[in-house]
């Protein structure tokens, strides 16, 4: 019941959000602000993936007393969202000035702030995620994770009618990420026994400090390649951004990447070994 009902709240205000804005400003709006959660939503792939892969693993991990094996999921959940999001964010927030004008238009250009305001969601629902599915739901709080969902439903269909009247088209982005906020906020408060938030903050940091510096870098690469076809200026971004990004997290060794790094070269040896 809590995995059929919770998804049916949270599409509720989603929807009368759309229906609200074209009611209050203009079809026109609608149409701006839905294309950017359109662009914004590819990217989700890469938060629920974490969650359904993880949540059966932590379940019987919890279930069978191994509290050191869980919160080890738990920590590694935390490094995943803050490694696979937070240069997403940045990157999509550094490349909609060109991307959006590119991809959907010269007319489309009121829907880059929308993309830019949305952008921060795919963290906090990175970290809703960890708190509700992986903890909240596995330890039997079913009430509490369905409770932080309503409550941040109910406030996003208030602040909607109250960010559409002051800033139109742009409240209901506002009004989305407030949604993804309340609820990433509400369900770290109803699991908070379950995680450390110094340790928390610790395995993030690193993540937040590279991905910021490599926005640095991308946004002046748009700025300084302006005779440049856009095309290929979005292109250095990605390239030079994710040199920026992975590279620092090389530098200081990065337990995620060096895991990966293992894994690969273990593979590759393994298929030499099999080829002789």
């Amino acid at each position: 019941m809590t995995f059929a009902i919770v998804p049916i709240i949270t599409l509720i205000p989603l929807a009368l959000n759309k229906v609200i804005l074209g009611n209050i400003t203009s079809a026109m709006d609608v149409g701006f602000y839905n294309q950017a959660f359109k662009l914004m939503t590819l990217f989700v792939v890469f938060v629920t993936a974490l969650s359904t892969v993880m949540s059966p693993r932590m379940v019987k991990q919890y279930n069978g007393a191994k509290k050191e094996d869980f919160e080890r999921s738990m920590y590694f959940s935390f490094r995943y969202v803050a490694l696979s999001t937070l240069p997403l964010v940045t990157g999509l927030i550094a490349v909609a000035p060109l991307f959006i004008p590119l991809f959907l238009g010269g007319d489309f250009r009121p829907s880059i702030l929308h993309l830019q305001i949305l952008s921060p969601s795919l963290f906090f629902s990175g970290l809703a995620g960890i708190f509700g599915l992986q903890i909240l739901v596995t330890t039997g709080k079913n009430k509490s994770y369905s409770l932080s969902v309503l409550i941040a439903s109910f406030i996003s269909f208030a602040t909607n009618i109250v960010f559409i009247r002051l800033w139109g088209g742009y409240g209901t982005a506002l009004s989305y990420i407030t949604f993804t906020f309340i609820t990433c906020v509400l369900q770290a408060y109803f699991s908070r026994k379950y995680f450390s938030i110094r340790k928390m903050i610790q395995q993030i940091l690193p993540y937040v400090l590279a991905s910021l510096l490599a926005f640095m870098f991308e946004v002046a690469i748009m700025h300084m390649l302006t005779a440049v076809r856009v095309v290929f200026i979005i292109i250095a971004q990605i390239v030079v951004g994710g040199i920026i990004y992975f590279g620092i997290l090389l530098l200081f060794r990065d337990p995620l990447l060096v895991k990966i790094g293992q894994i690969l070269q273990s593979k590759i040896s393994h298929k030499k070994q099999k080829g002789r």
